[in-house]
């Protein structure tokens, strides 16, 4: 968690100081506790990129979809403004703008219609929303706000430690059932 916090301080102070220094301007700084984090902004300040360990932030006007990290979402209707990546885990955030309402439904619809079930289904006059855990495992959360016409999309596939119980609670099922 700390290195969350350590993260969204380097953002803002990359979103503040850097964009007056020279095209693209990169900073790396010590974390205190042995870590770097390396920071990449824009002169402008509309794109950058700070990457500590096996996480990385990117932002910019108009992204590619994380399609190696997204496994078999499809893209949203909408602009991609921001990417939170973990290396480690896999799991992956993305944040839109310009997405319609009817869009986010259909999106919402079309996760479900993927298989992801068991988790809320939510839709009203401020934001559409929608969680869910898939076959494999992984967990998706898509989150709509109708006001600012903005959306956040998290996945994160099944981890090896859930894996691991998984496969542990299973092999305890097939030994009782043998029994």
């Amino acid at each position: 968690m700390k290195a969350k916090h350590i993260l969204a301080a380097v953002l803002i102070f990359g979103m503040l100081v850097l964009p007056g220094c020279g095209k693209t301007k990169t900073v790396v700084l010590d974390t205190g506790d042995g870590g770097k984090v390396n920071v990449d902004v824009s002169q402008d300040g509309s794109a950058g990129k700070i990457e500590d360990g096996d996480s990385s932030i990117e932002y910019a006007e108009d992204m590619e979809w994380p399609a190696d990290f997204m496994v078999g979402l499809s893209q949203p209707k909408g602009k991609i403004t921001a990417v939170l990546k973990d290396e480690g885990t896999k799991a992956c955030t993305v944040a839109l703008s310009e997405m319609s309402e009817q869009d986010a439904k259909d999106y919402s619809a079309g996760l479900k219609a993927l298989g992801y079930e068991n988790g809320m289904n939510f839709s009203d006059a401020e934001s559409v929303m929608y969680t869910g855990t898939g076959k494999d495992g992984a967990t998706i959360m898509f989150a709509y706000n109708t006001t600012a016409k903005e959306a956040t999309i998290s996945y994160s596939p099944e981890s090896a430690e859930e894996a691991e119980d998984g496969d542990a609670a299973q092999d305890a099922e097939t030994e009782e059932t043998e029994s």
